[in-house]
């Protein structure tokens, strides 16, 4: 602070020391928090369509981009895996899994990478209007569940060309696919709170992504395994979801141990993410 001097008009300055510090105070309670957010639903979903669209403006074939590129991944991991390497088995069934494994973790990486960096990118838009800051990160996911939504139709049609099983397992894929966005809100929470507090942690993401696609069954089969590596693998909280992924995509029935190890994983990074990201809320101005 700056005062001016009696005798010469020259700026004076106080021995007043203004400390700025966080509280949570006036944090409100989960329930309305929660209820804010879902007042706030169509703002999410704009601020979604926004990014999306943007994302794709100076592309010739827009959103297709979204299919075909998931597309091309599964199609090299198919050639690398099936045909130099002359793997054993069904190389038609290969190909329909790691298909539906690219796609599904396309998902997984769209929460982890843009709900991440989410609040760093909303900077603008936080520090300068007062909402739920958990909007910006959920809204991340929900652009990744607008490019997931295309791949659908196009899997079906994969599945059925090639003539993959059909089981009683596809009754479980919505129950799947529920803990996976409810695993991805809670991932996304706690990363975005990580790159603001610790600003490494953005750069460390992309090592991660490509460490998780490796450690997860998504372009191999997780039945395959030994017994030891898959328990140290099922560490991984995607593992058990992918793994019953897989054996739905193969016509069987997911064991209960996996589906229940896979809700445990997505409800426990829920609240954890939830936590965390509630504590550290009204301290990220002071990080941006």
């Amino acid at each position: 602070m700056t005062a001016v001097s009696e005798q010469g008009g020259a700026p004076r300055y106080s021995d007043v020391e203004y400390v700025f510090e966080a509280h949570g105070s006036t944090q409100k309670p989960l329930r309305e928090y929660v209820a804010d957010l879902w007042d706030r639903r169509q703002f999410i979903k704009a601020l979604a369509e926004a990014e999306l669209k943007g994302s794709r403006s100076n592309t010739v074939i827009g959103e297709l981009w979204s299919v075909l590129d998931p597309l091309v991944q599964a199609a090299v991991y198919w050639f690398a895996f099936s045909v130099i390497r002359a793997n054993r088995g069904s190389s038609t069934e290969y190909l329909s899994m790691v298909i539906a494994g690219v796609f599904l973790f396309n998902l997984t990486r769209i929460a982890l990478n843009d709900g991440g960096r989410a609040i760093l990118k909303g900077r603008g838009l936080m520090l300068n209007s007062t909402f739920p800051r958990a909007l910006l990160p959920i809204s991340a996911v929900y652009r990744g569940l607008r490019e997931f939504a295309p791949s659908v139709p196009v899997y079906i049609v994969f599945h059925i060309a090639l003539g993959a099983p059909i089981g009683a397992g596809l009754a479980l894929l919505p129950l799947l696919f529920v803990l996976q966005l409810i695993m991805c809100v809670g991932l996304a929470l706690l990363m975005c709170t990580a790159i603001v507090i610790v600003r490494d942690t953005s750069n460390l993401l992309n090592y991660v992504m490509r460490i998780l696609l490796f450690v997860t069954p998504v372009i191999y089969p997780g039945a395959s395994l030994t017994p030891t590596l898959r328990a140290i693998l099922s560490i991984n909280p995607l593992f058990a979801l992918f793994a019953s992924y897989q054996v739905v995509v193969q016509g069987g029935v997911p064991s209960f141990s996996a589906v229940l190890q896979a809700a445990l994983w997505s409800f426990g990074l829920l609240v954890v993410g939830i936590r965390v990201f509630r504590k550290y809320e009204h301290s990220f101005a002071l990080y941006l």
